[in-house]
């Protein structure tokens, strides 16, 4: 079990902390960075996931046959990731250059996604 430290922050003059998080490996060999590097990881993919429903409306498509009910996700989510790759070969894995620039209300994010998570 692997028990990340609580994050302390302010509100309104008082210093508070979040709960700790826990993590659950069930292989004892494990190094702890890399068990934290796959956790980030998934948040990644869920994220993903959510834009791909959200935005591109994944599984939202009206189709007439039973075999594209069953492709047409699949299908969508192939091309959302080959567009995610592409943006990576052209700009970068974490590059934004090629984004207007933010307001100065909106915090930098050093993620490239196809909606800001802000």
């Amino acid at each position: 079990m692997i028990i990340i430290a609580p994050l302390a922050y302010h509100d309104h003059g008082h210093r508070l902390y979040r709960q700790p998080a826990s993590l659950l490996v069930t292989d004892p060999t494990a190094d702890a960075v890399q068990v934290l590097q796959a956790y980030f990881y998934r948040w990644e993919v869920e994220v993903d996931q959510k834009d791909e429903k959200d935005v591109l409306g994944v599984g939202q498509a009206q189709v007439w046959s039973k075999q594209a009910v069953s492709h047409q996700p699949a299908f969508h989510v192939a091309s959302y990731a080959m567009l995610l790759l592409a943006a990576i070969q052209c700009f970068g894995l974490n590059s934004t250059s090629a984004l207007p620039p933010l307001p100065h209300w909106a915090y930098a994010s050093p993620r490239s996604a196809s909606v800001p998570l802000s």
